[in-house]
């Protein structure tokens, strides 16, 4: 009699067991679903941020066009264009940032406030400029310009630093979605 309750213990056990398995699978392949789900999720959040940032980047070249260019009255609307990408931008970054590591999101804080500083000075130099009154003013007001768009242009450029903010951030959000 002690054997055959045994083998029944034994039976359930082995029972008990395999459902206690079957359902540790489920679990294990719904974990599976849904982190491809949140992979899925942050590739999209990467795709759209990029091609936000490459926004930013065309609109902050064509602001920085080369000066003698444009006259400052024609800038003026890039700069508005500038800043409306910008705004884009932070709008979907802003609360879509819970699907990237904190040293994407340094990167991207750093480049925004770098747009920010260059566009920023020379905006207001154009407007100085613009609304200068005398020669002197005037005269001051271009050197100044002038100054300020160079930091802005050159910054941009291949080896400045907002060109190697965008070829970090690049790489970073390469590596988040598993591109090599």
């Amino acid at each position: 009699m002690g054997n055959v309750i045994f083998t029944i213990i034994g039976g359930i056990l082995v029972y008990v067991g395999g459902i206690i398995k079957d359902i540790l699978n489920n679990k294990h392949e719904l974990n599976k679903i849904r982190f491809a789900k949140l992979q899925e999720k942050q590739a999209c959040v990467v795709g759209e941020l990029y091609s936000r940032i490459s926004n930013v980047n065309e609109k902050a070249m064509a602001y920085f066009s080369p000066v003698g260019t444009m006259k400052p009255d024609e800038r003026l609307p890039l700069a508005e264009e500038l800043g409306n990408a910008m705004v884009e931008f932070l709008e979907f970054y802003r609360p879509n940032e819970i699907y990237l590591n904190d040293s994407t999101c340094n990167l991207i804080d750093q480049l925004c406030e770098s747009i920010k500083n260059v566009a920023g000075t020379y905006s207001i130099y154009l407007r100085f400029h613009k609304d200068a009154a005398d020669r002197t003013e005037k005269k001051e007001a271009i050197i100044s310009e002038l100054e300020a768009w160079k930091e802005g242009y050159y910054s941009l450029k291949d080896k400045g630093s907002i060109s190697k903010i965008l070829k970090e951030l690049k790489a970073e959000l390469r590596n988040l979605i598993g591109v090599k």
